[in-house]
């Protein structure tokens, strides 16, 4: 499971268990005193009840790679030169993880299970080789495309502000109902819960279930949109849904849940810029353990590869260290008791009242990474703690470029430029 664009210390920075700094939280678990509580629930139980993993890292800077790495193992040298004049707003390619150009030489793991012969099912990874102008001439193409699973909700949050009468035609959610059979709606638990009910029933589950959820990206702070708390709970309780669906089914002792993001984008952590918040989640995984072996995304995508039978797609992936210290050794017994989500505490459909004052609202959330993430991150820290407060800046190891392009922002707003035309005519100089 791929989420996007959150760091360690933003969701699980108060567990005083790991390498965490609580005044870097931003979106805490129920019961946490202030504005930041009631957010993130689900993943502070997840890593109470599983491995709390303190030091997983994102191999990418921003989307583009991070999506190619986390199915694919690694990003060409063309996607990372390419992704530069892409985001700068110039015209040029749009298509990474499409274009023939920009794949990894031996694809990515759709293509590689089309090669063993090993079912798979691809909710919502559409930058995976399947090409929009047809088959490209690999013989993996077909199968690998016929993977992908149509009508998976496909919008960060809400595609345009959404009104009481009709919230479904712009809006995706992560979460949705815990009844089984619920009819399919803009959300993406709702869709994947009557896929698996579908196939547990007819004995069709595949080996591999590849999923995004991606509204802890959120949708900024623009009057009308769901607020940034109210999304990264939506995702928040998908994620507890999605464990307590597989759970409580059939599948659940011989399942394994890994989830990632697909980058962390420079935001504010102590520890360095890429941490990103991950979890082992499966009968096999040691309960309760506090696990501070590094491991990165080619490691998560390693480990998958070898619990459903996979061959490495590169030496990445191939010498990336398995996940080894999450799971229990081969003579232990599994917990094979289920986990019931958790509701949050805040708001699903709380919206911004008015559009955040100056430039956080002037920038173009609506664009995946374009607004530089120091900027995005600050606009986060002032929705929930007020405009008052004093933003964090960027973890170590940060880009310098990203930040001399978030300061040369702030230089032309001030003077009299739109921010967003800017920002398509510079690009993010991401190192």
């Amino acid at each position: 499971m791929v989420r996007e664009n959150r760091t360690y210390d933003q969701i699980l920075g108060r567990d005083a268990r790991g390498d965490g700094a609580p005044d870097l939280e931003l979106f805490g678990d129920n019961g946490t005193p202030g504005p930041s509580g009631g957010i993130t629930p689900n993943a502070h139980a997840l890593a109470r009840r599983f491995p709390l993993l303190d030091h997983v890292y994102a191999d990418s800077e921003v989307s583009v790679d991070g999506h190619l790495i986390t199915s694919g193992a690694y990003a060409t040298d063309f996607v990372q030169r390419a992704l530069h004049a892409n985001y700068s707003g110039r015209g040029r390619i749009a298509d990474f993880g499409q274009s023939p150009v920009t794949l990894p030489p031996n694809g990515f793991l759709f293509d590689q299970a089309a090669r063993q012969g090993i079912s798979v099912r691809n909710y919502g990874e559409y930058n995976a080789g399947n090409l929009p102008a047809g088959n490209d001439g690999r013989p993996t193409f077909a199968q690998s495309a016929s993977d992908i699973v149509p009508g998976y909700p496909l919008f960060f949050g809400c595609e345009t502000a959404p009104t009481a009468a009709d919230r479904d035609a712009v809006c995706d959610t992560d979460s949705g109902t815990l009844q089984t059979g619920a009819k399919l709606t803009s959300s993406r638990f709702d869709f994947f819960q009557a896929q698996l009910t579908a196939q547990i029933a007819s004995g069709t589950v595949p080996a591999l279930s590849y999923l995004t959820l991606p509204n802890d990206h959120t949708n900024g702070v623009k009057a009308g949109y769901p607020t940034p708390s109210a999304l990264v709970a939506d995702n928040d309780l998908a994620l507890g849904q999605l464990v307590d669906l597989i759970s409580h089914s059939s599948i659940w002792q011989s399942s394994a849940i890994i989830v990632v993001e697909d980058d962390a984008q420079d935001g504010a952590d102590h520890v360095d810029a890429h941490r990103m918040p991950a979890f082992v989640i499966s009968p096999w995984a040691r309960p309760g353990a506090v696990v501070h072996t590094r491991y990165d995304q080619v490691s998560a995508l390693r480990t998958v590869e070898m619990l459903v039978g996979l061959r490495p797609l590169a030496l990445t992936d191939g010498l990336a260290e398995p996940m080894y210290d999450a799971f229990l050794p081969a003579s232990a017994h599994p917990d094979v008791r289920p986990y019931d989500a958790i509701a949050p505490q805040h708001s699903l459909t709380a919206v911004s009242a008015v559009t955040a004052p100056g430039l956080e609202g002037a920038l173009p959330y609506e664009i995946p990474d374009l607004v530089p993430q120091s900027l995005f991150d600050a606009a986060l820290w002032h929705s929930v703690y007020g405009p008052a407060a004093v933003a964090p800046p960027p973890g170590p190891g940060a880009s310098a470029a990203e930040e001399q392009r978030a300061r040369a922002v702030e230089q032309a707003w001030r003077a009299g430029l739109d921010p967003a035309l800017w920002l398509r005519a510079n690009p993010r100089g991401e190192s």
